[in-house]
């Protein structure tokens, strides 16, 4: 949720706050995270080691970091230049989309693949309460 509303905030000053931006960020987090929770769920089956989900941490986490001073090059090269009102529209919700895609999604794929991987490593004592652990932490947090 965290990158959701940084992302619409990095993203304002180069395409505003529409409804376009925010459903292009939210639609890609989602994606992001369903694809990071199938592969994360893959990679927890065939490699349960604790440096791994250390390493996805880590990598998600330096991701964000250098989404955000990465986002005015990004925008900037999808903005052209000069532009007619008529294009602003169409224009500000492709560039949003892919500077979303560019900036956003490969941090939360690696977060998303966190989950699966911390309960495969709990799950000693039961995968359910396993699972519960991880989700109720991931919420609190």
């Amino acid at each position: 949720m965290i990158v959701e509303m940084t992302a619409v905030r990095v993203l304002q000053p180069f395409f505003g706050s529409t409804n376009y931006v925010w459903t292009n960020v939210i639609g890609v987090v989602l994606a992001s995270l369903a694809v990071g929770y199938a592969v994360g769920g893959r990679l927890a089956d065939r490699r349960p080691l604790p440096v791994l989900l250390y390493g996805l941490l880590a990598g998600g986490g330096l991701a964000v970091l250098f989404s955000a001073p990465a986002a005015t090059p990004v925008s900037e090269w999808l903005l052209p230049v000069e532009m007619h009102v008529e294009g602003v529209a169409g224009t500000l919700a492709r560039g949003s989309l892919a500077a979303t895609l560019l900036l956003f999604a490969p941090p939360t794929l690696l977060l998303g693949m966190v989950s699966p991987l911390a309960v495969r490593l709990l799950a000693t004592g039961g995968v359910g309460s396993a699972a519960g652990r991880v989700f109720a932490l991931g919420t609190v947090g």
